[in-house]
This record gives C-alpha cells, sequence and structure tokens, in this order.
C-alpha cells in the first residue's frame, strides 16, 4: 500500500498546524486545545501525536500580532472529522490561522546540515591582523585595501 492511499477503512493521516492568539491565558489555552481535539474525539480517530501550544514569535504580523501560540495534532481519519475540524478552526475567535496536511504516519527524521565554514583570503587575512596588531593605517591604505577587497 502507498503512503499517500487511503487505508482499508477509508482514513488517511494528516496532521493540523494551528496559530492562537497571543492574548490567551494559561486556562483559556487549555481549554481551546482541549476544544480541538475533542473535535478530532467526535468519531474516534486514532491520535498520532501532539504538540501544545508554545509562544513564539511570528515573521510578519498576523491580524495585528507580533507572536502567537502554535500547537499542532497528528491524527488518522476520515474526511467528514476534517470537514468538522475545519470549520471549528474557521469560526474559532481564538484562531489566527490553521493548515491542515496529509502526512504519513511515520516521524521522519530531521536531517542535520552543517553551516559552510568561509574560507578567508589572504587579503582578509592581512587586514584582521593588521588591525589586532593595534596598527594604525593612513586614510589611504584603508581605501586601497578597500577597493582590494571590493574588486574582487
Amino acid at each position: 500500500m502507498e503512503e499517500n492511499q487511503e487505508s482499508e477503512k477509508g482514513t488517511r493521516v494528516y496532521e493540523v498546524g494551528f496559530l492562537l492568539t497571543p492574548t490567551l491565558t494559561d486556562e483559556k489555552l487549555l481549554q481551546v486545545f482541549a476544544a480541538i481535539k475533542e473535535t478530532l474525539g467526535g468519531a474516534s480517530p486514532a491520535m498520532l501525536g501532539e504538540g501544545f501550544p508554545k509562544p513564539r514569535p511570528l515573521t510578519y504580523p498576523i491580524n495585528k500580532y507580533e507572536s502567537a501560540f502554535f500547537g499542532w495534532l497528528k491524527f488518522e481519519s476520515g474526511l467528514e472529522v476534517l470537514a468538522t475540524l475545519r470549520e471549528f478552526l474557521k469560526n474559532n475567535a481564538a484562531v489566527i490561522r490553521f493548515l491542515i496536511v496529509k502526512t504519513i504516519r511515520e516521524n521522519p527524521t530531521t536531517p542535520v546540515f552543517f553551516g559552510k565554514t568561509r574560507e578567508r583570503t589572504e587579503k582578509q587575512v592581512k587586514v584582521k591582523e593588521a588591525l589586532a596588531a593595534g596598527t594604525k593605517m593612513t586614510t589611504e591604505e584603508l581605501d586601497k585595501t578597500i577597493e582590494e577587497l571590493v574588486v574582487e
């Protein structure tokens, strides 16, 4: 069976990510998260994972909010549950934005990326050493060094 095909029960694995308003109190945050899970629990989907909402800064303002609580749920269910969940999230005032995606049951491993190391040119090393030694450069020498670096 392919990962993107429906299983024998007519269900698929989905993940929903959502942003909640940062003005929620701890009690209200628990209530909203429980309500979202309860919306899924009506048709008894198999819960595969969850991430309790945590405060996150936003890259850009959404509805005049600079930060939000980000949470997620991974579950297996049919299409009827998705429609109910979508309507609940769309009509809930505490939800700023949400996204529902099809996924796979297994948790993929996160690849490890190493940053590129930058090789220093001889001129960069020369300037660095001159600055470290505390030698003073004249304006003409400084301009010449800058021009040499810019030309490359």
